[in-house]
């Protein structure tokens, strides 16, 4: 993306925000609408603009087990394979809705898109947020109060769930399913509930956590006193859940000790959950000092315990079977994002205390801390009643709090979606020139499927052959090609700045290995760097150099998001060992040049 707009949004944002409070107590009620409406739409043009730009048809990591299974159910050659494939348990989850996602796109398209399936995913954002606005109508409250909806839902706090296949299509949907269901069996009439019986059983075949929507729904119906839905409900339940653990189905043994032994350190847990949308992206390793920002996450857990506390006693203070809807959605939401925080601690309890940091928290995770927040803020306004002063703090600190997580997750964690996105591109090279990807595992040749010798090599040809998914390298090649014939007599030397930073990493399973940093300047007016190459006499690799955001204050300044430096790391043991030249390939009006750095690094 252009390296001015994030900034150019902020500003405007910020402006907005300080227009809005201004005019919140003012009678300009015109004034105020438009600043509302523009500060409820900005958020979700930008996230879908940046989306658009960081994401491209390229399987990441768990996209490629769904190619298998689409790849399995066209070559099914009766019924009962075809289910087979089509319900395969993958953990304990079974995905039914994405996989039919797949189908369509597969149809629709001639093969598979992922990028087709991100934006399909994020659109379910669309609908969440559709079903919050609907429940803040029934309010009557100046549209001003729905404002930090959008600046907590529409950001990149959860970006690994935003622009990745499998999780857009996973985590999204169920959240979305999860709450139309709860809306419709709240409406207490014959037709919604069948409809709600329908999205109940895409809930369930959506994700595992989609298993907890019956006893909600079960719930619902029983503070409803509808005794012929309850029974209808627990029968149609009972048969699904039948068929879910016994076709084709190995329950996973896992070991929860940690569980009953550090009770208080999971109620930690499942509170660092509920309030993740405060969750920085940035590294957390295990130490002794005390992270400010899962400090927050915790007290914001703690807020959202207590609104779960202030519904239930709603709930209990109402009259059984005529709870009202607003009620009702309100136990069902909160119900299905506390379970899924409860689900998360039985089947992964930690010893640790999560404030001192550790890798315990996806930010998949994040798309239900956003959620859970907004559920929070209207749980909130619907329990102070019409209560203006309390109505006004309730919005002040939900609104500031919005500005800071959806300004600050831009800030932080564009860089992380721009590096995946390059290093994806590389996948279909890296592939065709070694066998691995680029965008995938520590070590050389390291292969998904648990490094299994020929499941990804036979997969990959699997889905090319089907047409199902081709990995090309035709973008990349050229560029490599530059770099291979590229000599220091006929290229000459790079004018910018390189460095070499020699450290020892985590791994994602808590190895310490070595790593490599390269850090640059650019030269000025000599094109912008956008690979490092690193030869021997017999071997070359090509790897993406990552832009290094400015400061803020020089974001401001300068009006630029993106400074002139540029870095890439990777694992020592990603590459064979040996003396290595640094190259550097810059662009300049879609010209590709590589230059030598007059640095050799040994690996």
């Amino acid at each position: 993306m252009k390296t001015h707009q994030p900034v150019i949004y902020a500003e405007i944002i910020i402006l907005l925000s300080i227009i809005l409070l201004i005019l919140k107590n003012n009678k300009i009620i015109i004034g105020k609408q438009i600043t509302s409406y523009l500060i409820i739409g900005l958020p979700i043009i930008f996230f879908f603009t940046v989306i658009h730009l960081h994401t491209d048809n390229i399987p990441f990591q768990d996209d490629w087990v769904l190619l298998d299974s689409l790849y399995q159910m066209k070559t099914a050659t009766n019924i009962l394979d075809f289910s087979k494939a089509f319900f395969q348990q993958v953990n304990q989850h079974r995905f039914g809705f994405e996989r039919i996602v797949f189908v369509i796109i597969d149809e629709v398209f001639g093969s598979e898109n992922i990028k087709a399936q991100i934006i399909i995913g994020d659109c379910f954002l669309l609908g969440i947020v559709y079903l919050f606005f609907h429940f803040f109508k029934k309010l009557n409250l100046s549209i001003s109060y729905f404002t930090p909806i959008p600046l907590l839902l529409f950001n990149l706090t959860f970006f690994e769930n935003a622009n990745w296949g499998i999780a857009a299509i996973q985590n999204t949907p169920i959240i979305f399913f999860a709450f139309l269901t709860v809306y419709f069996l709240s409406k207490s009439s014959t037709i919604s509930f069948y409809v709600a019986l329908i999205t109940a059983t895409i809930t369930m075949f959506t994700s595992g956590n989609g298993l907890s929507i019956w006893p909600i729904g079960f719930a619902i119906l029983l503070l409803q006193n509808r005794k012929k839905e309850l029974l209808v409900w627990s029968i149609f339940a009972t048969l699904l859940l039948l068929f879910y653990f016994n076709f084709d189905y190995t329950f996973i043994q896992s070991d929860r000790s940690f569980l009953f032994q550090h009770p208080l350190l999971n109620i930690i847990f499942v509170l660092t959950f509920f309030g993740n949308v405060f969750f920085q992206n940035i590294p957390h390793p295990y130490v002794i000092p005390i992270y400010g920002d899962i400090v927050a996450c915790i007290i914001l857990g703690c807020f959202l315990f207590s609104i779960i506390i202030g519904v239930l006693w709603k709930v209990f203070q109402e009259k059984k079977g005529k709870i009202s809807p607003q009620t009702l959605q309100l136990f069902g939401w909160l119900g299905f994002l506390a379970i899924t925080g409860l689900m998360l601690i039985l089947s992964r309890p930690v010893e640790i205390k999560t404030y001192h940091g550790g890798e315990f928290l996806s930010r998949r995770y994040m798309i239900f801390g956003a959620t859970f927040a907004c559920v929070g803020y209207l749980a909130y306004l619907f329990l102070i009643e019409q209560k203006k002063q309390k109505l006004n703090w309730g919005f002040y600190a939900f609104f500031l709090m919005g500005i800071f997580i959806n300004l600050n997750s831009y800030y932080t964690s564009i860089p992380s979606i721009y590096r995946q996105q390059q290093e994806l591109r590389l996948d279909g090279h890296f592939w065709k020139k070694d066998t691995m990807l680029l965008s995938f595992g520590e070590k050389y040749k390291e292969k998904l499927g648990y490094n299994h010798p020929t499941y990804q090599i036979n997969l990959i040809k699997k889905v090319d052959s089907l047409g199902i998914y081709t990995l090309s390298d035709n973008e990349i090649k050229p560029i490599f090609e530059i770099l291979k014939k590229a000599t220091i007599q006929k290229s000459g030397l790079f004018e910018g700045k390189i460095d070499t930073v020699m450290s020892i990493g985590t791994t994602i399973s808590l190895e310490k290995r070595p790593k490599v940093s390269f850090v640059g300047i650019n030269s000025q007016n000599k094109g912008i760097v956008k690979y490092i190459g690193l030869k021997t006499e017999n071997n070359a690799f090509i790897f993406p150099a990552i832009f290094i955001q400015n400061n803020i204050q020089d974001c401001f300044k300068n009006q630029t998001y993106y400074s002139s430096k540029f870095h890439y790391d990777i694992w020592q043991a990603k590459i064979p060992s040996g003396k290595y030249e640094i190259w550097l390939i810059s662009e300049e009006n879609n010209n590709y040049k590589a230059k030598f750095s007059n640095k050799i690094v040994q690996l």
